[in-house]
Formats: structure tokens, sequence, C-alpha cells
């Protein structure tokens, strides 16, 4: 069984690792196959050459923007389904074409499996000035109170 990882990304490798081991204890010969990134989105349009891989994903305001659906996925119906929330003249119109996009993902197509999730904790005193976030730390424009 091979898993496609990188060590690009801390949280990446280290949930892979997490998986083969827990994959190995019940009794599955995982494998690990550590590549750059470059290499790995070249890879994983090519299914015969991986079983599966480990990815990050940030919020997002649609589902039209979601990776798992929308990278390299050759599904015929999925991309009618994206098409018709892009597509849609109301919001209720976009919801109900929603609902049936994970209806199907779930019980025909499933594009992914989600093991896990994390946080990110960001703190910062009341001495500093114009800190913000956006999937992670925003330091221009911040400077230290007097």
């Amino acid at each position: 069984f091979r898993i496609m990882t990188t060590r690009s990304a801390d949280y990446v490798y280290n949930s892979t690792v997490v998986i083969q081991e827990q994959l190995k204890e019940v009794g599955i010969n995982a494998e690990l196959e550590v590549y750059d990134v470059t290499t790995i989105l070249d890879k994983r349009t090519k299914p015969a050459e991986w079983d599966t891989y480990v990815l990050g994903s940030s919020i997002v305001s649609t589902p039209t923007q979601l990776v798992s659906l929308t990278q390299n996925n050759k599904d015929a119906k999925t991309k009618e389904l994206l098409s018709s929330i892009e597509n849609a003249t109301s919001l209720e119109e976009a919801q109900q074409k929603w609902k049936e996009l994970q209806l199907y993902s779930w019980e025909e197509f499933l594009p992914v499996t989600s093991l896990g999730g994390f946080n990110t904790l960001y703190a910062a005193t009341d001495k500093v000035d114009g800190f913000s976030t956006f999937l992670g730390p925003v330091f221009w424009n911040t400077s230290l109170s007097k």
C-alpha cells in the first residue's frame, strides 16, 4: 500500500507516518513514498502510481472551491453538480445542488476521506497593533504599541 507524502509541511508528513503505523498494526504493508510538492502534484494525476496521500485543506467560501472536488476530478456527475452550483440563480437552488453533490459524493464517488483535523491558535498581547490572521499570521502593518 503506497502512501505519498512530503516533508514540505510537518503536519502532512507527521499525519502520514501515523497512518502508516496504524495500517501496519492491522496487518497492511504500508510504505511511505516521500516526494517534493511538485512531484506529488504531478503524480496525483496518475492514480496507478499511488494508493493514497494526505493533504491539507483550508476553509473555503463555496463548495466549488473544494480541492477534493475540483482538482483533477474527471467525474462527470461531480462536474455537472459543481457547474449547477456555480450557475444557480438563487441561494436555495445552489444549496439544493450542494445537498445532491454531498449525497452523491458519499454514496457513489467518495473522492476523499477525512481522517482528522487540527486547529492553529495565534495570539498577540494588547501591545501589538495591526496583527491579523488569514490562513496564518499576517505581520505587515504590525507594530508594537508605545
